[in-house]
């Protein structure tokens, strides 16, 4: 319940340093129960607040009216998630792929390419298969950018790979143009979906590939969702559309569908 309460709440708090929602709104979305009573919602919640609590992410959480509750993001969450925003450039994605795909956990990994920046994380991630006898290879990675450990990246004809030269050789590293005005019916049914979805797509996930994407329209069957760059449409494409079209259709019928465009 904390688990799936944590990622509902900082989705629909969308940055903000609080979110208001309805109780038993709330138990549908989670889901939990179902419960007829404020009361017996309240009991169910109460061991999740305490361990959101306790891990930092929320400060408080206030019960208003008959059955509203007040989620407060804690202050010093909200200034570590404000200081760890990725650029959304093509080298941040292939960075935080290369660390993933080194056993890097996804919230872990977008962490340090926002923190130590992609050069640094890719450098390392280059490395890590010329280091030897390694009995954790994720975890000496971490505390390799971290602390920024002296390594040797490849034999000594060989430098490490720059993330950018993981793209095609044709492709134009641009700088990523700003985003599009988002469609308010679109944004409702995307906040809607990635609820239905969160259970297969986790919040460091979410976080990491779906930043910058927009929804920019709904026309009724089709969601169309504009996202930064042909690296991120790739990997969304490839890795979460299926889930997100399952979703559209549960919700609205075989024939709906997804799109997604490149703004960047």
């Amino acid at each position: 319940v904390a688990k799936r309460l944590y990622r509902l709440v900082d989705l629909k708090r969308d940055g903000a340093s609080s979110w208001e929602t309805d109780l038993f709104d709330l138990q549908r979305r989670i889901p939990l129960g179902p419960y007829g009573y404020v009361s017996k919602i309240k009991e169910k919640l109460k061991a999740a607040h305490e361990e959101l609590q306790g891990k930092g992410f929320l400060s408080g959480v206030l019960y208003e009216g008959k059955s509203g509750v007040v989620y407060e993001i804690a202050a010093a969450f909200r200034d570590r998630r404000k200081g760890l925003e990725l650029a959304g450039t093509r080298e941040d994605f292939i960075a935080i792929k290369l660390l993933t795909e080194s056993g890097v956990r996804g919230d872990v990994a977008r962490d340090l390419v926002a923190k130590h920046g992609p050069g640094t994380c890719t450098r390392y991630a280059n490395a890590l298969p010329h280091q030897q006898s390694l009995r954790n290879p994720a975890g000496w990675l971490r505390r390799a950018i971290e602390d920024g450990y002296e390594v040797q990246t490849g034999p000594p004809e060989q430098e490490a790979v720059p993330a950018s030269e993981h793209l095609e050789e044709t492709e134009d590293v641009r700088p990523v143009s700003s985003p599009p005005d988002p469609d308010r019916g679109a944004q409702d049914l995307f906040d809607f979906v990635l609820e239905d979805v969160s259970t297969e797509i986790d919040t460091p996930s979410f976080m990491a590939w779906f930043q910058g994407t927009v929804p920019v329209s709904f026309d009724g069957q089709t969601l169309t969702l504009s996202v930064p760059n042909a690296f991120a449409e790739e990997y969304i494409r490839t890795r979460f559309a299926d889930k997100i079209e399952g979703a559209l259709r549960r919700e609205l019928g075989q024939e709906a569908s997804l799109s997604l465009a490149i703004y960047g």
